[in-house]
């Protein structure tokens, strides 16, 4: 961040406010204050591209940036010269394209076709709208890190890499989307849990395949152990706990299965795709056991009754339950890296407080998802994924401070739009019942 600010400061018809810095941060920074979110546009360099300016700058009605520098060259200019800059708002307009033909597609099938392959539906449209809306408009500068420009980056069309080995490159992806798409559809997962129903053959084995791809395990000493009582349910109810271990129609092993498929396509030998699994397994071992401490952590909250205990703390919030439930997700997310890990936690507890409040079970799970999606970008995985991505390393934190607050208003936002779904009609039509 930069140092000395002198020059007069611009307001655009948002709020947001511009200046620039005279120092620090090597030849001074372009700035822009959003409420208390102070961020750097722009960091000098004190080369071709000036430094040290003395100016403020100037905005037109695309919210484009103009300014001068004192100084031009990295020991300055004999005569007095400086340079004159523009930065460009023109990002947006890509930014835009990219979000809305992932919103589409994905209320689109979530709504009519299911669960299944919504994420990955969405991302495809978005990637064909982008490089569509690319092949008709490109940004006048590519941005760089810290602000700089890359001038003399080339062309994302002229990578240098034939149309055999990019259909490639792509193969991995796509055998992937066929195979989860196999593994999420109903009549798949009936296939690999319960063949003899849908076989006639196989309904008069001895041994059903069913009790093999899909094995039943009571959990000794926990097993029909545990009762709910009323206010938590209607009536007393015993609790199951049955292990499923479903290692065939597990989503796990259709990425699996799909791995060693692209393997193969890609010219891999066995042994070669064995130890580079090995490899994998060993770098994330630590996160494999957080996802399993984190998963037992959601059971035991269930067989404990701390779900139950917590869910009729939390139906005291009366009518305002449906937000703060969105943001119980959300803080879930925030703490555990996964959407996942954070149903198991708290999914139980949201249907027993919505079930005490007479609110739809249904939309407080659901809720609970939706929330939780707000907390995943402040989150440490999705943080040190987004700075290694971007070859950003060491700035992990400069992330987490610029998201957290849009992570709290999204948030937020989603807790106001089931608070209405709750109570405010038309709102409440589009809950499912």
């Amino acid at each position: 961040m930069g140092k000395t600010q002198r020059a007069a400061l611009s307001r655009n018809s948002s709020g947001n406010i511009f200046g620039t810095t005279k120092f620090g941060a090597s030849c001074g920074t372009v700035f822009k204050l959003t409420g208390s979110l102070l961020a750097t546009l722009y960091t000098f360099s004190c080369g071709n591209d000036g430094g040290k300016p003395d100016s403020g700058v100037v905005l037109d009605n695309n919210g484009n940036l103009f300014g001068t520098t004192g100084l031009y060259g990295p020991h300055g200019d004999a005569n007095g010269g400086g340079v004159v800059y523009e930065i460009s708002n023109s990002g947006t307009f890509s930014i835009t394209v990219a979000g809305v033909s992932f919103a589409i597609p994905q209320y689109l099938v979530s709504n009519y076709h299911g669960p299944w392959l919504t994420d990955i539906m969405a991302a495809l449209c978005s990637m064909i709208c982008l490089v569509l809306f690319l092949k008709i408009w490109q940004p006048k500068r590519i941005w760089g890190h810290d602000g700089h420009h890359d001038e003399h980056r080339a062309p994302r069309g002229t990578h240098g890499y034939g149309r055999g080995e990019v259909v490639m490159a792509w193969l991995p992806w796509l055998v992937l989307s066929i195979l989860v798409f196999c593994w999420g559809t109903y009549t798949g997962k009936k296939v690999m849990n319960t063949p003899e129903k849908v076989f006639d053959f196989m309904s008069t084995w001895h041994i059903p395949p069913g009790t093999i791809t899909n094995l039943q395990i009571p959990v000794v000493g926990l097993n029909k152990m545990v009762q709910r009582v009323p206010p938590v349910v209607p009536k007393p109810t015993v609790e199951a706990a049955v292990f499923a271990l479903n290692w065939i129609s597990a989503t796990g092993s259709g990425i699996l299965i799909a791995a060693v498929i692209s393997g193969f396509i890609m010219g891999l030998s066995l042994r070669r795709m064995v130890v580079m699994w090995w490899k994998t397994v060993w770098h994330v071992r630590f996160s494999l056991l957080t996802i399993a401490a984190m998963m037992s952590v959601g059971i035991l909250t269930r067989y404990s009754g701390l779900d139950a205990t917590m869910g009729l703390a939390f139906a005291r919030t009366g009518h305002f339950y449906p937000f703060f439930g969105t943001l119980l997700g959300w803080l879930g997310v925030a703490l555990t890296g996964s959407d996942t890990a954070s149903n198991v936690l708290f999914g139980s507890l949201q249907k027993i407080s919505a079930q005490q409040l007479g609110i739809s079970p249904v939309l407080m799970a659901a809720a609970n998802s939706s929330g939780g999606v707000m907390g995943k970008m402040i989150d440490a995985q999705s943080i040190v994924v987004a700075s290694t991505a971007t070859e950003w390393y060491g700035h992990e934190g400069d992330i987490l401070r610029y998201v957290f607050w849009h992570s709290i208003a999204l948030a937020s936002l989603v807790g106001v739009v089931v608070f209405l779904q709750a109570y405010v009609t038309p709102f409440t039509r589009l809950v499912v019942h």
